[in-house]
């Protein structure tokens, strides 16, 4: 997959975008079986490599949308046919197929939200008042039954409304939705419809939403109550939402309607349709005494994440794995964060994972009981080897993955002149036998024009280390752990024909000596 495709930006910051009218046609990128197309219509609709997005971009600034709610942040340029997007500081050239399209207007960003589309004022069903009124860029009132006054406040995305009252010396947290003069309403998992404008009614004990059956759709589960102390919640019931991944050796509990949306760079990513912010789960088959004392010192540093420890370190209960909990908040794909990280090590055997939970500051508060909910809701277990993994394993194992990319073009510009460029690339991930891999990368390109000669050359290797091979739901991922430290990770994945891939790139498989020597 290119690395357009392998990207992941977890907070979109560019809202409210057009698209650029000159992007809109077919691309190609690469040449042979490293050739990436590209197609954008004028509605913004795309296709990069068989995978559907959406495309906003002006200004030189894009952003790129996948059907999971995933999107990644770059930089674009045009010169001609060339189209060259910059992600991350590496850029990637696209040429254009066929005529451009023919010159558009841009669209008018989008116009803000009516006010039919605003919480502010009073809502009602039945006996459940809820009443709202603009506070800076928040929103504060009171949620009242009967002769009872709770207050509340809430903050909006778009027209979701994410919020917290207090009853009886206990915070509760809800959450709701608006459609012109209907408000769904979401606590504790009950639903309620209000409607614009109401009155008030009967108190209750406790959390008073849970006086009256829910109405009679399906609700999205939520936590009972933020944690007002620092001892969370215990272990996770044996029924509920479970993640069971077997071959991993693991289960965990989701808490409230949190589901897999994705799986990247050897994480899972978890999402949710209400509650702000993702949970990403880390599994490892390597992990150590020491992975866990550096992440209780260091918190998260990898590439794209980068938060530390904010607090003391709390003692994680997980069945078949002991860990620490660990508050942190930094920076996301430069975007501020904030959340809680669960680490994790197997009482028996090796390996562990790391857990994640983070959103932006402004909204941790509504996802803090959920985050504390996930890392109580792990338990551990010797991972259940299936005949598919266990056929791959075996088939990697004493091979090589090669790859390499040869690319030279001239062209003469109006004064005469003779320009040419040349590419080259070799990459090889080798899987020993015994467990043991290297991986060899280099990449070097030249210029020369106008009586200017230019060349460039990076590596990427050799490095040695131990590698592992794990289900990627219909993929694979290889992740080699190098002895100097660090790891990286890549997706495997095989076509009808049972060509190899990595990360989108065809590659032979071929055996060769290089295992002698580790």
């Amino acid at each position: 997959m290119r690395f357009l495709l392998g990207a992941v930006l977890f907070f979109a910051t560019l809202p409210g975008w057009a698209l650029d009218g000159s992007l809109v046609g077919k691309w190609t990128a690469g040449a042979g079986a490293d050739t990436a197309t590209m197609e954008i219509k004028s509605d913004g609709s795309a296709v990069m490599d068989g995978t559907a997005l959406t495309v906003q971009a002006e200004g030189g600034k894009m952003k790129l949308t996948y059907q999971q709610g995933i999107s990644v942040d770059a930089t674009y340029t045009i010169n001609g046919p060339t189209l060259a997007i910059t992600l991350q500081g590496e850029t990637e050239k696209w040429q254009r197929v066929g005529a451009a399209a023919s010159p558009t207007v841009p669209a008018s960003p989008a116009p803000p939200a009516s006010s039919a589309a605003s919480p502010a004022g009073i809502w009602k069903e039945g006996q459940l008042t809820l009443t709202l009124r603009a506070a800076g860029d928040d929103w504060q009132g009171e949620l009242t039954i009967g002769d009872q006054k709770y207050p509340t406040s809430a903050s909006q995305t778009g027209a979701s409304i994410y919020g917290t009252f207090v009853a009886n010396g206990e915070k509760f947290m809800y959450a709701a939705k608006v459609n012109g003069d209907t408000m769904e309403f979401q606590s504790d998992g009950q639903t309620y419809h209000l409607k614009r404008q109401g009155a008030a009614a009967t108190p209750a004990n406790k959390n008073p939403l849970l006086n009256r059956p829910p109405t009679a759709i399906a609700p999205v589960p939520a936590p009972a109550k933020i944690a007002t102390t620092a001892t969370p919640a215990g272990p996770a019931p044996a029924t509920g939402n479970w993640l069971h991944r077997p071959d991993e050796g693991f289960d965990l509990l989701q808490p409230g309607d949190f589901h897999v949306v994705a799986e990247k760079g050897g994480a899972i990513i978890l999402g949710s349709n209400v509650t702000p912010g993702l949970i990403l789960l880390f599994p490892s088959a390597s992990g150590t005494a020491a992975d866990l004392e550096r992440a209780q010192k260091q918190g998260v540093q990898v590439p794209s994440i980068s938060m530390a420890p904010t607090g003391t370190s709390r003692d994680a209960t997980a069945e078949g794995a002991t860990g620490k909990l660990i508050e942190v908040a930094g920076t996301m794909e430069q975007t501020q964060v904030q959340g809680l990280l669960g680490a994790y090590l197997r009482t028996e055997g090796g390996g562990g994972m790391a857990i994640l939970a983070a959103t932006t500051p402004d909204k941790w508060a509504v996802l803090q009981p959920f985050a504390e909910q996930v890392v109580q809701g792990v338990r551990f277990y010797a991972p259940q080897i299936s005949d598919r993994l266990l056929k791959a394993r075996q088939a990697l194992a004493g091979h090589s993955l090669v790859t390499s990319f040869n690319n030279s073009t001239t062209s003469q510009n109006s004064s005469g002149y003779y320009t040419g460029t040349a590419t080259n690339s070799f990459r090889a991930w080798h899987c020993c036998a015994s467990g043991r891999c290297r991986y060899e990368g280099m990449r070097s390109s030249s210029f020369q024009g106008g009586g200017l000669i230019g060349a460039s050359q990076s590596g990427g290797g050799p490095a040695d280390g131990n590698w592992e091979l794990q289900l990627e739901g219909n993929d694979y991922r290889l992740t080699f752990h190098f002895d100097g430290g660090g790891s990286a990770s890549w997706t495997i994945s095989l076509d009808a024909n049972q060509s190899v891939f990595v990360d989108g790139t065809r590659v032979k498989v071929t055996t060769d000596s290089i295992c002698n020597q580790l």
